[in-house]
């Protein structure tokens, strides 16, 4: 025995999100090709049409995001490259060399009497013999890339 088919009146369609019997409703509209084209129908004449800049500003909006993307990679890299330069100075550089060794001024001729007490360490002069045998390093190390080839 087959059911008989129904469709539904424009008033239910209408009144669809106000019906209390909402759900067997719907079930009837996924289920009836017919009644769902009317319910497309009906909420269509609902619809503003969408201004005709829109797809232009969705696909500008869409081209922006990928360059953007695309910076960030690139910046990315960069940081990535330049880190990884730096932990190879670091770790390429000698590390037992000695910073104490060199002296910012060449040492005077005179002697020191026995008796005078050398004088103390200078800790803004460590600093600076440390920097310059590090800058040495690295104009070294980029004179070196050069001549890479690849």
């Amino acid at each position: 025995m087959k059911k008989q088919e129904y469709h539904l009146k424009d008033s239910e369609l209408a009144t669809l999100d106000t019906n209390k019997n909402q759900q067997a409703l719907l079930k009837h509209i996924r289920d009836c090709p017919f009644c769902s084209k009317r319910l497309a129908q009906i909420l269509q004449k609902d619809i503003l049409p969408a201004p005709h800049y829109l797809k232009q500003n969705i696909l500008a909006k869409k081209q922006y995001l990928k360059r953007k993307k695309q910076e960030f990679t690139v910046y990315c890299i960069k940081i990535g490259l330049a880190v990884a330069a730096c932990l190879a100075i670091i770790f390429l550089s000698n590390p037992t060399e000695n910073f104490s060794s060199l002296e910012r001024y060449p040492p005077k001729a005179t002697t020191i009497p026995k008796t005078i007490e050398k004088p103390k360490r200078d800790l803004s002069q460590d600093i600076y013999r440390g920097t310059t045998i590090i800058n040495q390093k690295i104009i070294d190390f980029t004179d070196n890339l050069t001549h890479i080839t690849f």
